[in-house]
């Protein structure tokens, strides 16, 4: 609303900052890190926003979330573990706070919200939504609607077929959902599923959501897992998308 362009991003480690050529991966360094190192492999992993008050001219980061305790079986944080934060999502609810959405392996979405444009955040907790290690998109409908968010909605590595938990191979998440949040993500209403595994290994993931008009459009990837057979067509692999009547 303040005409500010507002970019989720997250830092991990680079794949081959450690273990692979460590010492000619010189890129991969960074230079005085909290940790009080001159030079090291490995970053220090937070999740944050970029701004820009230029239309994309010039970009400032804020704020940075780090780790985030793992929920105990009561909705508590247990400190003594954590969870890494990263494929963030974000949008401006109406009261001109920032939402921020995240991937976690803590087995739910965790959420964070900024009331200063991305300059200090709440700390992360786990939102009601379940996450098997896979990124979600959350956008608001027409200018002051609900939100509505695209996720995986299944536990890691199992998915619930007739009230029985089905096992599934390691790093595949399928049953690509929708939800609806009409109090600005204090709680979500399940609207659909949009795909579902109809073969083993086969993953539907990485959404990603922009309306038009009365419709919502929903870009994703279809793959299957590594050491998994093709058992549809291979023409219909790779990026895909479908149109979702409001």
């Amino acid at each position: 609303s303040s005409g500010e362009w507002v970019l989720p991003f997250w830092r991990e480690n680079a794949a081959l900052a450690k273990g692979v050529w460590p010492d000619q991966q010189q890129h991969c360094r960074t230079k005085d890190n909290p940790a009080g190192q001159k030079h090291t492999n490995t970053a220090i992993p937070y999740a944050s926003v970029l701004v820009s008050k230029d239309g994309g001219a010039h970009w400032e980061s804020r704020g940075k979330l780090h780790d985030a305790a793992y929920p105990d079986e009561d909705g508590w944080t247990l400190a003594t573990k954590t969870t890494w934060l990263v494929e963030n999502s974000v949008v401006e609810l109406r009261s001109g706070a920032l939402l921020m959405l995240f991937r976690t392996h803590a087995g739910f979405i965790y959420q964070a919200i900024s009331q200063d444009k991305g300059w200090t955040w709440t700390e992360p907790s786990p939102s009601p939504l379940q996450d098997p290690g896979s990124k979600s998109q959350v956008i608001r409908l027409n200018k002051n609607g609900p939100l509505l968010l695209a996720f995986n909605d299944h536990k890691q590595n199992a998915i619930r077929v007739n009230d029985t938990d089905v096992k599934l191979p390691p790093k595949c998440v399928t049953v690509l959902s929708l939800a609806l949040s009409e109090d600005e993500g204090d709680s979500w209403k399940r609207i659909g599923v949009l795909r579902g595994g109809s073969a083993p290994g086969l993953r539907f993931h990485y959404p990603w959501l922009m309306q038009m008009g009365c419709k919502v459009l929903v870009a994703y990837s279809k793959f299957y897992v590594t050491g998994f057979k093709h058992r549809e067509n291979d023409r219909e692999l790779g990026l895909r998308a479908v149109h979702v009547s409001l």
